[in-house]
């Protein structure tokens, strides 16, 4: 018994490696395939991109209406603003622009 470790100790010790699956060409074949995904990824979302740009185009396009209702609650004022229009809020540009035409 005393010469076994001595024999395991006497051998050459192999290098521990870790192989991964496969080899390289099955790796420039894998590498070949997510790369076509990829480019296929990009022209969809390039042509959903350009869909939704056109549908959105158009909705801009199209004539709007204001349809906000005239709630009570919306125009309660303590006290005037302290700029030149002080019944509009600050950033109101329809009730900013109605106050400047009736100045004028």
């Amino acid at each position: 018994r005393a010469a076994a470790p001595t024999a395991r100790a006497a051998a050459p010790r192999r290098q521990q490696q870790k192989w991964m699956s496969g080899d390289a060409a099955e790796a420039a074949i894998e590498m070949g395939k997510w790369t076509k995904y990829s480019y296929g990824a990009i022209a969809f979302c390039g042509c959903l991109t350009t869909y939704v740009g056109i549908i959105e185009y158009q909705h801009l396009m199209h004539p709007h209406e204001d349809h906000t209702p005239e709630y009570s609650h919306l125009k309660i004022r303590a006290k005037p603003y302290p700029w030149a229009c002080p019944d509009c809020n600050l950033f109101e540009s329809a009730c900013w622009r109605a106050c400047k035409d009736a100045a004028n």
